[in-house]
């Protein structure tokens, strides 16, 4: 049920990085911001073609997210942890979630950069990112805590 839930919401979340930018594209000067210093202010920039770029690494991130979800067992992880396909996949979801959520933001600020409506990127990335880390270190001692007891289901079953 929760991976269900998290799916819609990662295709909800890849659909805005496509469609934010399509919508306001014709608004967007000929040069955008494509890169940000570490206080947020643009030191790179492009063609405004180049917007597409991050929603296509969005899209093929999103795409490997979903073949692993989908084949747990090909993924290079001890033979233990392969067992528990469901603790895997809330993984996999949950960090999809995560990356696209980045992707969004990005997106987000970089069309309203590119229109002159902000200054500079927000930092709030830096929010998304430290949620990000923490949740991939809960999710690790999770799956190991579900390593844990289907061993000792197992153990018990035996």
């Amino acid at each position: 049920m929760r991976t269900k839930f998290t799916l819609v919401i990662n295709v909800i979340l890849l659909a805005f990085i496509w469609l934010y930018p399509a919508l306001y594209y014709a608004d967007l000067s000929e040069t955008i911001p494509v890169h940000f210093s570490g206080d947020g202010t643009p030191d790179g920039f492009g063609n405004r073609s180049m917007i597409w770029v991050e929603a296509c690494i969005a899209t093929l991130l999103f795409g490997i997210c979903t073949y692993v979800y989908f084949n747990p067992a090909k993924i290079n992880l001890p033979e233990d942890f392969k067992k528990n396909t469901s603790a895997i996949r809330n993984f996999i979801s949950l960090l999809c979630t995560g990356i696209l959520l980045i992707f969004g933001w990005i997106s987000y600020h970089t069309v309203q950069l590119a229109m002159g409506n902000d200054a500079e990127f927000s930092m709030s990335p830096g929010i998304i990112l430290g949620f990000l880390y923490v949740g991939i270190i809960g999710l690790i001692i999770y799956l190991g805590k579900a390593n844990g007891r289907a061993e000792q289901n197992e153990n018990t079953s035996n």
